[in-house]
């Protein structure tokens, strides 16, 4: 096993190679879209091989799912296209700049999986199937239900049942004293990735006293701050940013 193999598996819960490989950079991304190195993942993915494919694509579900705590991620997509595609939000921004020329592509792939849920609008449906006709379908989605093996290595994001219920042990809890009110917010801070989001799959942010949701920001070293998050109320589901586009995928 080689180091970054090491580094990749302690970070990111056992799982390594291409479906990490982009996933600090896309977070990065997120942080700070403004700054944000300005890096051509696309053509890679379009001339390479399938570890380009993986690579480019994975990250996308994190943002989705770990990050605006979507359940139907090609629902919130499809509503959130429809819009206009909105970039006020830096989660949005980042997917318009890393995938937004092959959106439809990936919906094309995400609406016959898991990641959709029942009810997916009768124009989505149309649209899917013409997106399938298309050349870069066939290059990264045909052949098989998950050819990337996407949906195989996210298995602890908050769309699915935790995977190490102990997992939460192994993150620092920050609580600046005496913080109380709609402004508090607690930091949860570990060198794993999925450690902070099984922390909080687990429930390990006590509520306010008020009967507020807490703030949460979660910071992970080796890939820097992954944002600032709250429980809604109406989905029961962690997300951040703005609740108007948590409810997008739901």
């Amino acid at each position: 096993m080689t180091d970054d193999n090491s580094a990749q598996k302690r970070v990111f819960g056992g799982d390594s190679g291409p479906w990490c490989w982009l996933l600090p950079e896309a977070w990065q991304h997120a942080a700070s879209p403004e700054l944000a190195r300005q890096v051509d993942r696309r053509t890679a993915a379009l001339d390479g091989d399938l570890e380009d494919a993986v690579a480019y694509w994975n990250p996308l579900l994190h943002l989705t799912i770990g990050g605006l705590g979507w359940t139907n991620v090609p629902l919130g997509l499809w509503r959130w296209m429809e819009m206009g595609r909105p970039l006020d939000d830096p989660l949005l921004r980042t997917i318009e700049d890393l995938w937004g020329q092959d959106l439809g592509i990936f919906l094309a792939w995400a609406s016959e999986t898991d990641l959709a849920k029942a009810g997916l609008p009768p124009e989505l449906k149309r649209a899917c199937d013409e997106w399938r006709r298309d050349p870069r379908y066939t290059k990264w989605f045909s052949g098989g239900s998950d050819p990337l093996h996407l949906r195989g290595h996210a298995p602890w994001l908050p769309l699915f049942p935790s995977r190490d219920g102990e997992a939460w042990r192994r993150v620092v809890r920050l609580i600046p004293k005496g913080s109380r009110g709609a402004h508090a917010v607690t930091t949860l801070t570990t060198d794993g990735y999925v450690d902070l989001f099984d922390a909080l799959a687990n429930d390990l942010v006590e509520p306010q006293i008020d009967g507020g949701s807490r703030k949460v920001a979660l910071w992970c070293p080796p890939i820097g701050w992954l944002g600032t998050y709250r429980k809604s109320r109406e989905t029961g589901l962690w997300f951040r940013g703005r609740h108007r586009w948590h409810v997008l995928g739901h």
